[in-house]
């Protein structure tokens, strides 16, 4: 059985991305670019470099160029593909060059747009990733081989049509963009210091700077079309400027009635997707709504003083339960240990969903008083095995860690350098919900 070809028009950003993804997944893969030096290197990169003509002979073909030359491509692909194959095109507009696609293929080829709705310097783990299959309607054979690698790759796979999808990204991509990039032209013509300024940042504008400063340390042949080329995004910051004259009318008026009426206005609209979207940008912003605790059996009446409740256990191991705590007994908790609040209010280590934190228990270390009552919280990644063990002279619970941590409580602990402790496995975790 001979092995599935890929040819790709573009060793870019994309085009590179989705090459080292479909080559992963067992594809050959052959790229075409018009710049010599790119296909110089993806033959270093170990790919075939070939002439566009042979590019267009793979069982999938992609068109990977920039927005300007898609159209353009597409329709010199599109003669050349062969019955059976199928034409795509990683863009972000998919309308014209559906059109250019279906004007040149011959009948039995497939054809369908994927656009991956995130900047390919991540990788698909839980991106959204646009398919729209033109034809046949319902996605062919390798339409359906894309979305089982997408999948694979834990990719989030939203089936779409250009009609349904250029719409949208004209909001998704167009006004976003141009929020973030109008956000950072007003501080630059204040002159404003961000380093500077950060010392008085809150959350919520770390997030915002953070999110303007990535869209502008990108390429601007890479954001450029996606304002350039919008269909409707003249339309839309039409109605943007008129939104900011408004909102200088009402911040100028210094009346309060017409502030209260215009964000309980937008408090309405939002709906029950604000309560969701709260929740979500609490976890993000370092507010964790809740844990779930693994803790040795002996411990569970002082976690039920610190939490001044009943924890609701489950047998986990026989010397392990597990609980869930919400997010007021968190506060709680931290005050009873201190250990845990140096971790658990840290953003970094309980920002997202599903990050994990883990307690040691260490009975007699004589160098930190609050390890009175035997209990150390602290962050590191989570994994499978949890063991036990006693030694020196004490009564301790080791967990073995690997390597040299930021935070110093961890190198305390640190007992994979130790060669006896190693076979123990790894940590002890709980994770943020």
């Amino acid at each position: 059985m001979s092995k599935k070809t890929v040819g790709i028009a573009g060793f870019g950003l994309v085009g590179s991305f989705m090459g080292e993804t479909l080559r992963h997944h067992g594809f050959d893969v052959s790229f075409y670019d018009n710049d010599p030096s790119r296909m110089e290197q993806a033959k270093k990169d170990g790919y075939k470099a070939a002439p566009i003509e042979e590019v267009a002979q793979g069982d999938i073909v992609i068109s990977a160029v920039s927005m300007p030359y898609q159209e353009e491509t597409v329709r010199r692909l599109g003669p050349l593909v062969r019955n059976g194959s199928m034409l795509s095109s990683v863009n972000s507009r998919q309308r014209a060059v559906t059109t250019a696609a279906l004007e040149t293929v011959q009948d039995g080829v497939e054809v369908t747009q994927i656009h991956p709705i995130f900047r390919p310097t991540t990788t698909f783990a839980n991106q959204k990733v646009a398919v729209s299959p033109i034809r046949p309607t319902d996605g062919g054979q390798w339409t359906k081989e894309m979305e089982k690698i997408l999948l694979e790759e834990n990719a989030i796979v939203v089936r779409t049509t250009p009609d349904e999808h250029d719409p949208a990204m004209d909001i998704i991509q167009g006004l976003t963009h141009t929020e973030g990039m109008i956000f950072l032209e007003t501080l630059r013509r204040m002159d404003v210091d961000l380093p500077a300024i950060m010392k008085f940042s809150s959350p919520v504008y770390e997030t915002q700077i953070g999110m303007a400063t990535r869209i502008v340390t990108g390429k601007p042949d890479l954001y450029g079309p996606l304002q350039i080329y919008s269909e409707k995004l003249p339309e839309i910051l039409d109605v943007l400027g008129q939104v900011l004259r408004d909102h200088a009318g009402i911040v100028g008026s210094r009346e309060m009635p017409r502030f209260d009426a215009m964000y309980l206005a937008l408090k309405t609209y939002v709906g029950q997707f604000g309560t969701a979207a709260t929740q979500s940008t609490d976890r993000k912003l370092g507010v964790p709504r809740g844990i779930y605790v693994y803790f040795f059996e002996g411990d569970e009446p002082a976690l039920e003083i610190a939490t001044r409740k009943k924890l609701g256990s489950v047998s986990y191991k026989e010397w392990l339960k597990t609980a869930r705590v919400t997010t007021g007994e968190l506060g709680s908790l931290t005050a009873h240990y201190p250990m845990a609040r140096h971790t658990l209010m840290k953003p970094k280590t309980a920002k997202m969903e599903g990050a994990a934190v883990f307690f040691i228990k260490n009975r007699t270390h004589p160098d930190h008083p609050e390890m009175g009552d035997g209990i150390l919280f602290t962050g590191i990644v989570p994994a499978e095995k949890h063991e036990m063990a006693r030694t020196g002279s004490g009564k301790f619970y080791r967990v073995q860690m690997k390597g040299t941590f930021s935070d110093p409580w961890l190198n305390l602990f640190d007992t994979y350098s130790r060669e006896g402790l190693r076979p123990l496995g790894p940590l002890i975790s709980y994770q943020t919900v």
